[in-house]
Parts: C-alpha cells; sequence; structure tokens
C-alpha cells in the first residue's frame, strides 16, 4: 500500500514531460541530415537523453517490482530479461545506424 500524501508532483512532472516532448519534435524536424550542429547543442541533446533514459530504466524497473508482488517471482524475471535483451538490441541498432 501506498501511504505517501499526494502532491503536485505528478502532475507537475506530467506537464514538463509534454512540453518535452513537443520541444524534441520540434527541434527534430529543425535538424536536416547532414546539418552540422553546435558542439553544446549536441551536448545537451546527449544529456538530456541520458536523464529521461535513466528516468525510465527506474520507474520501468519500480513498476516491474511492484509487478513482481502481484504476478510472483517468475513473471518479474522474464519481465527483466525482456527489458535486458530490448535494451541491448536499442543499443545495437543504434550503433549500427549511427554513421548513415
Amino acid at each position: 500500500m501506498n501511504f505517501k500524501k499526494p502532491d503536485h508532483e505528478a502532475a507537475m512532472a506530467k506537464a514538463q514531460l509534454a512540453q518535452i516532448a513537443r520541444n524534441a519534435m520540434a527541434v527534430y524536424k529543425m535538424i536536416n541530415e547532414g546539418d552540422e550542429l553546435d558542439g553544446w547543442i549536441s551536448s545537451y541533446i546527449t544529456e538530456a537523453n541520458d536523464h529521461m533514459n535513466s528516468v525510465h530504466e527506474k520507474m520501468a524497473y519500480d513498476q516491474a517490482a511492484a509487478d513482481a508482488v502481484e504476478t510472483g517471482p517468475r513473471s518479474y524475471e522474464e519481465s527483466a530479461q525482456y527489458q535486458v535483451k530490448s535494451g541491448l538490441c536499442e543499443q545495437w541498432l543504434q550503433k549500427k545506424y549511427q554513421g548513415r
């Protein structure tokens, strides 16, 4: 059970995530193949991506752990294996197509 008092953090986070998504899509549309970006721009994009990946991984892990309590440890183990495999596949694809 969750005995934490409700606060406005979730609503704020969702509003900020919506803004991040809008900004990301706008910037994505501004960048054309072959464009040269300032180093600080590339760095900021990389840093933002790293931060969002960290948040996603933490929240996905917490959700999988909570689901394991409800469905049992075997289901949790299979879910964790799937997440690891998916992550590795995504990294491999990014590296494979990075130079294109």
